[in-house]
């Protein structure tokens, strides 16, 4: 949200790939079409999210978000 305020022109779209490990958390984040702190935000948040499903192996998904400046 900080670097959309901060920067008028950012928009676009986000592609977020993530695993799920066997504990339900996030175990690898890569994010598509971002860079720099913001690319580094999103990871963050990715990597704190907490109480996804328990699976019997890990699972690669694939989010995209399409921003602009409101």
């Amino acid at each position: 949200e900080a670097a959309l305020r901060d920067d008028a022109s950012l928009q676009g779209k986000v592609s977020v790939r993530f695993v799920v490990g066997t504990a339900g958390t996030i175990t690898e984040v890569s994010v598509l079409g971002a860079s720099g702190e913001f690319q580094a935000c999103i990871e963050r948040k990715f990597r704190a999210i907490r109480g996804l499903p328990i699976l019997a192996a890990p699972r690669p998904f694939r989010q995209s978000y399409v921003f602009t400046k409101s």
